[in-house]
């Protein structure tokens, strides 16, 4: 399956995890590709591509700081 978007791969991932396709499976992003050994590299990545779709679709908020200072 070729890299589409990251709410794709999202999606894919969280299917793959709940049924346990995840140990067999190859993921890619453009020229990358990726095979996880454990749940736990499988979850750090899962985590990062959940924020890289939520920044895709818009409903990722970072967090803002007010400006120090005052005027001028």
């Amino acid at each position: 399956m070729a890299f589409t978007t990251w709410t794709a791969l999202r999606d894919s991932m969280r299917a793959d995890f709940a049924s346990g396709k995840w140990r067999t499976k190859v993921y890619e992003t453009g020229d990358t590709r990726i095979e996880y050994q454990t749940p736990q590299d499988f979850l750090a990545a899962l985590d990062y591509v959940e924020s890289r779709a939520a920044a895709e679709s818009q409903s990722y908020h970072r967090r803002t700081y007010a400006r120090n200072g005052g005027r001028g």
